[in-house]
């Protein structure tokens, strides 16, 4: 894999995730203020990370897949 590979295949997680957290959160709960936005916003990367199921992840949610790398390493 070449370095255009690389940085294009980690562009497109970054762009599917901004999808997914605009399509589930954003467009969905129409913030009023910056405040509420990023309170919004913070709970929902916390359920994004801790609670929502992954497909690419074999239905584990990043935060389980990330402790089983680390205990790989260890």
């Amino acid at each position: 894999m070449n370095e255009w590979q690389k940085y294009n295949d980690g562009h497109i997680i970054v762009e599917r995730f901004f999808r997914t957290l605009k399509y589930e959160s954003v467009y969905l709960k129409n913030y009023k203020t910056l405040r509420e936005a990023r309170a919004g916003i913070g709970e929902y990367i916390e359920f994004y990370n801790k609670s929502r199921l992954h497909s690419l992840l074999e239905y584990c949610t990043p935060e389980k897949e990330y402790s089983k790398s680390l205990r790989k390493i260890v």
